[in-house]
């Protein structure tokens, strides 16, 4: 029995040992985990999400060259004379204007009548190609002299373009002229609500700087006019009349105003008829200043 007893002891303590083993693995594990965690934050690198935002900037391209290129090509194009002389010269010259083979299409051209002269060339639109790099079609109108006859006509090209060399690569051919809009801008109204006082309180303002305008220097045009855009104008003109006046009220005594000045031009002595849009607003003292002009 005392044999048994001693041997239960034995196997007691041999369990014990095993769970203070383990209990102080599970501390070290525990402190490891959280040491490790204090490192990684310490190292970490910090990752930022950056949302790029592309920003499109429409490119305006400049046609003056064409436009140039186009005024010079067809004041030779369009000139013809019956002398062979002057054909051969006009056939040199358009060599530095087209491609070889429409130069030998024109140069044989025996279709005028009699001598042809440009009065003048106007571009009217330049635009690219679509799926044909450097490539622009150009829209112009040409006025040509026979005799006593006259005609203006307009006509299509296209152009190719590299860098500041030319070429015309479609032969001009004649399409419609430029037409007349029907798009009519509406005249601004009066308010319906506009009083006789304040009526007669804008006509006075109007009166007052419109009279002074011409000739004001940059020190007299700041008692009238807050617009930075509006400068003196030095011109010798008097003044005839204020025509077709509407005046629209808005908030704080402000005003918007539409009007026709006319003006006599004393140096060449004719009417210059001028339309205004306006808008008004009361100053600290209580008259008026403008506040935008055009």
């Amino acid at each position: 029995m005392k044999g048994k007893k001693e041997k239960k002891e034995g196997l007691g303590m041999t369990s014990w040992k095993w769970k203070r083993i383990m209990i102080w693995g599970c501390w070290l594990i525990a402190a490891a985990s959280l040491c490790f965690g204090i490192y990684k934050n310490f190292t970490a690198v910090d990752t930022v999400t950056v949302k790029e935002t592309e920003k499109i900037t429409e490119k305006v391209e400049n046609y003056s060259g064409l436009e140039s290129f186009t005024e010079n090509f067809a004041r030779i194009y369009f000139t013809y004379s019956l002398d062979p002389v002057a054909q051969e010269n006009r056939r040199q010259q358009l060599a530095g204007y087209m491609q070889p083979s429409l130069v030998e299409l024109n140069s044989g051209n025996t279709y005028a009548a009699g001598e042809i002269a440009v009065q003048g060339v106007q571009v009217w639109e330049v635009g690219a190609v679509e799926g044909e790099p450097d490539q622009y079609e150009v829209m112009f109108s040409v006025s040509m002299v026979s005799g006593d006859k006259a005609e203006t006509t307009a006509f299509s090209m296209e152009v190719h373009r590299e860098g500041r060399a030319y070429v015309v690569t479609k032969n001009p051919t004649v399409t419609s002229m430029p037409a007349l809009s029907e798009y009519e801008e509406k005249y601004l109204e009066s308010s319906d609500l506009l009083s006789a006082e304040d009526r007669e309180k804008v006509e006075a303002f109007l009166n007052t700087f419109f009279g002074v305008y011409p000739k004001a220097t940059d020190k007299e045009l700041a008692y009238y006019v807050r617009d930075e855009k509006v400068s003196p104008i030095g011109k010798d003109y008097a003044l005839q009349s204020i025509d077709n006046i509407s005046i629209q009220t808005q908030e704080e005594g402000k005003y918007h105003v539409a009007c026709y000045v006319t003006y006599m031009d004393n140096t060449i002595g004719v009417g210059v008829i001028n339309q205004y849009d306006l808008f008004l607003a009361p100053q600290d003292n209580g008259e008026l200043i403008i506040t935008e002009m055009r």
